[in-house]
């Protein structure tokens, strides 16, 4: 019986060389730079850091706005502007409170 030599075939070539490896090619071993072991806490880390980079931008823009407020000097017209600027951030800043409260409930509440 006549033998016929293998073909060299990149597909075979792969495979050999990934059946050779007794290690995995990747490292699984690292855990992600957050800390989190699970998903919920990876979203928790999340949404804590956006709530973190958000309320003290609010808080600068309440005081940019009072500061518009101050320097007016009885401008009606900067008035309602300052008035429309305060409430968009003080209702923002309900929101984002409220939103966290919200997704720490349903975080809690799966774990």
């Amino acid at each position: 019986m006549v033998r016929t030599p293998q073909k060299f075939s990149l597909r075979n070539i792969l495979a050999a060389g990934l059946i050779s490896f007794p290690t995995p090619l990747f490292d699984t071993t690292d855990k992600n730079p957050s800390g989190a072991t699970t998903p919920q806490n990876l979203a928790n880390h999340i949404a804590n850091i956006l709530t973190a980079l958000v309320i003290p931008i609010a808080v600068v823009g309440i005081i940019y706005s009072a500061y518009i407020l101050i320097s007016s000097q009885g401008n009606p017209d900067a008035y309602k502007v300052v008035k429309k600027n305060m409430s968009y951030l003080i209702g923002g800043i309900a929101i984002i409170l409220f939103a966290t409260y919200i997704f720490n409930f349903v975080v809690g509440f799966f774990q």
